[in-house]
């Protein structure tokens, strides 16, 4: 599986019913490049196509979730915060 394979599969897991060119915008990738991955998502059997619409594109039985992986993006205006969990604030 390629890079772009697992940001695709870890996209839908967590916005699953999305098409290619939302992915391809969420994503920061070219929709060529999103087809392609899709294309081999779905021959793989980890991806299935919606019936009826062709750009509702969800995981399947056989593609299981990553706890944890499915930050695909981030928005550029958010910044860390760390939380103090000190004694007196508990």
């Amino acid at each position: 599986m390629t890079d772009t394979e697992r940001d695709v599969l870890a996209h839908l897991h967590a916005n699953p019913a999305t098409g290619v060119p939302d992915l391809a915008a969420a994503l920061g990738l070219a929709e060529e490049d999103v087809r392609a991955a899709v294309d081999a998502l779905v021959a793989a059997g980890h991806v299935e196509v919606q019936p009826g619409d062709p750009e509702r594109l969800v995981p399947d039985a056989a593609s299981r979730p990553t706890p944890g992986l499915f930050v695909a993006n981030e928005r550029e205006s958010s910044t860390p915060v760390e939380a103090d969990l000190s004694e007196d604030e508990r």
